[in-house]
């Protein structure tokens, strides 16, 4: 079922900034009527009401939402400018909109009155329990592990809330801008839903540019078992996840079990028990014959037994289902390296454009630009990744380095070498690109 998108239930207050431009043509500094002046960066991380920026426009989920609230409490989490919990808020009878940016909060603050604009991090539990309805757009795919972010919103969902998810639609040869780390397939988002303990009641989207739906938290025995195991395996506790997903495959719900063995194949995967892993598989694809994980992770334990062939045929069958899986296309480019076949460079492409924040996919992309001479392009891979600020060791900065160093950036190359060996002192590989860097007659230019 699809549900159309309605048109926006009641004009905001006139709450609207001046946007005046600056010395950076990426940013602007909104002044509002209070006299407030807040940094408006035309970044992919957030849009801002009436100013053309890197993100897409949500407006229309949270009209669709607001449409269908009667009252109640609504949770806005990720609420960037505030712009769609000011349309919640002429509905509801409380909105909490959940930020953790410093100038989005500043200008949510400006721009609305009718939402609670909360300094809070969607990765903790959230301050607020009993809601009726939760919004999430385009929030998903900017986290790490989108899974905690939900179950934290079904624990703060009533029993008979509801979610609208809205995230942008994954496409083969995507090219995602940090923050954003992932899109979503309407498979691949049914997938995080029912592995974070909701199902989907109907979809408001399934083409073009977002995929969304409504979904409901399902509140039974084997949902919370399987939420547990998501979480236990995200923590490295492989043992436990076993335990919490062996409780969970006897659910009446199809996608709850299908998950729960996909959970513990890869509970089993980590604990070294390869022949338990791919009887849970099996028992997955009997379930979901279109089950591109199951596949996909068939795969990846087939590469792990150094059957690149076998690897690469059971990829290639999970990309038919999603040619959008992440896990798919990292293993196919992999195999297809180990074979030395004439599309690995594509498939490595492949693989870069659906997991752009993967330090070994990047690396990868960057070796297969290295062998060709295009430096350029490898540091801007690796550039990208940095982008994303999680923690990298000295291996980024060494290899960074070395590709600055061949692409003639000597100065560049030498503050990499430096990070690598503040990282780690005695890296042999980054004392060898310090004494490369220190005979090499462009470094004392």
């Amino acid at each position: 079922m699809t549900t159309r998108v309605s048109a926006q239930p009641e004009a905001p207050a006139n709450r609207d900034p001046v946007y005046v431009g600056s010395t950076q043509r990426s940013e602007v500094y909104a002044h509002f009527k209070s006299g407030a002046i807040v940094r408006a960066p035309r970044s992919r991380a957030r849009s801002y009401p009436n100013l053309r920026g890197g993100a897409p426009p949500t407006r229309a989920f949270y009209a669709e939402l607001a449409r269908q609230c009667r009252g109640g409490l609504c949770i806005d989490v990720g609420t960037g400018s505030a712009e769609g919990a000011e349309l919640l808020g002429a509905r509801a009878d409380r909105v909490f909109a959940l930020e953790r940016d410093r100038e989005a909060l500043a200008f949510a603050r400006e721009y609305t009155r009718r939402a609670e604009i909360v300094d809070h991090d969607a990765r903790y539990p959230l301050p607020v329990k009993g809601a009726s309805h939760a919004m999430l757009a385009d929030v998903l795919g900017h986290v790490k592990d989108p899974s905690v972010v939900l179950t934290h919103v079904r624990d703060a969902l009533a029993e008979d809330g509801r979610a609208l998810i809205a995230e942008p639609h994954a496409a083969p040869g995507q090219r995602l801008t940090p923050p954003l780390r992932r899109a979503f397939s309407t498979r691949e988002l049914e997938r995080l839903l029912a592995r974070s303990g909701f199902r989907v009641e109907s979809w408001v989207m399934q083409q073009g540019t977002f995929v969304s739906c409504f979904a409901s938290p399902l509140r039974t025995a084997a949902a919370d078992a399987l939420v547990r195991g998501v979480r236990a395996l995200s923590i490295g506790d492989p043992e436990a996840a076993l335990g919490a997903f062996a409780r969970a495959t006897d659910s009446e719900d199809r996608l709850t079990a299908r998950e729960a063995r996909l959970g513990r194949a890869r509970a089993a995967v980590a604990l070294g028990r390869g022949n338990d892993a791919v009887m849970a598989l099996d028992a997955a694809v009997a379930i979901d014959p279109d089950c591109s994980e199951a596949y996909a992770s068939l795969a990846e334990i087939a590469l792990l037994m150094g059957e690149a062939d076998n690897a690469l045929s059971l990829a290639m069958r999970a990309a038919e289902l999603d040619s959008t899986s992440p896990l798919a296309a990292r293993v196919a480019a992999h195999a297809a390296g180990r074979l030395g076949h004439p599309e690995a460079p594509a498939a490595w492409r492949t693989a870069l454009s659906l997991s752009p924040d993967h330090v070994d996919v990047a690396g990868e992309a960057a070796r297969v630009f290295a062998e060709r001479g295009d430096y350029a392009n490898g540091i801007v891979v690796f550039e990208r990744l940095r982008a994303y600020g999680d923690p990298l060791g000295a291996p980024f900065h060494t290899t960074l380095g070395w590709l600055l160093l061949l692409d003639g950036r000597t100065a560049d190359a030498r503050l990499e070498a430096q990070m690598a060996l503040q990282l780690a002192p005695h890296d042999d590989a980054a004392s060898e690109l310090w004494t490369a860097l220190q005979g090499d007659p462009r470094a004392t230019h």
